[in-house]
């Protein structure tokens, strides 16, 4: 397993740039959803593989500091 960088952390999400198992449910604290990603795509921690559409739409926000619209987008997915 390799390291995990938070990109973005809130109450209730946190988001990974991560070499690790994209299941490995330690790097993301309790009662968070987590979602790492590696290289150009983004999963959901113990969950599902997000579409090129939902990961480009997480990048844009996360680069545009659009927090409130990234947690609303995040609890959506």
């Amino acid at each position: 397993m390799g390291s995990a960088l938070t990109l973005y952390e809130s109450n209730n999400f946190i988001l990974l740039n991560s070499e690790s198992h994209f299941d490995n449910k330690k790097s993301v604290p309790s009662g968070k959803k987590g979602f790492l990603k590696n290289e150009n795509s983004w999963v959901v921690v113990g969950g599902k593989h997000l579409t090129h559409e939902e990961c480009l739409h997480i990048d844009d926000l996360l680069c545009r500091n659009e927090h409130q619209y990234l947690e609303v987008f995040l609890e959506a997915v």
